[in-house]
């Protein structure tokens, strides 16, 4: 993937490696998008550059029922790190 800028949408914030950002750089990350409403989740693109998707590999997706705190996130991204050896 190339560095960039994450577009998020109906999303309220984006949380890349822990950090409210939505800028991105190449190589792995934790990325967390966060909303206080409910998302249609039929419209989730994933990877989607242009008309082009990403080369590469995806770890985990995981949809959440509630809000995250931007500690709880930071605590994912940490133990993400860990389990990786990153």
């Amino acid at each position: 993937m190339s560095g960039g800028t994450i577009s998020y949408g109906s999303w309220d914030n984006c949380y890349v490696d822990g950090v409210d950002t939505d800028t991105i750089t190449t190589g792995r990350h934790h990325v967390a998008l966060v909303s206080t409403t409910d998302i249609a989740m039929t419209a989730f693109r994933f990877g989607l550059v242009n008309t082009s998707y990403m080369e590469g590999n995806v770890a985990d997706i995981r949809p959440f029922s509630y809000t995250r705190t931007p500690g709880q996130i930071l605590n994912e991204y940490t133990a993400m790190r860990k389990y990786f050896g990153v």
